[in-house]
């Protein structure tokens, strides 16, 4: 496995990380909304 390869690799998945939080985030969000307004 090349450098690079392996750079997208951890890169991809931090990258996947991070969206899987945000929606996380978000959906937490919603529902906190929902339940206050």
């Amino acid at each position: 496995m090349t450098i690079m390869a392996l750079t997208r690799e951890i890169w991809s998945n931090d990258y996947f990380a991070m969206d899987e939080s945000i929606k996380k985030h978000k959906e937490k969000n919603d529902l906190f909304c929902f339940l206050v307004c």
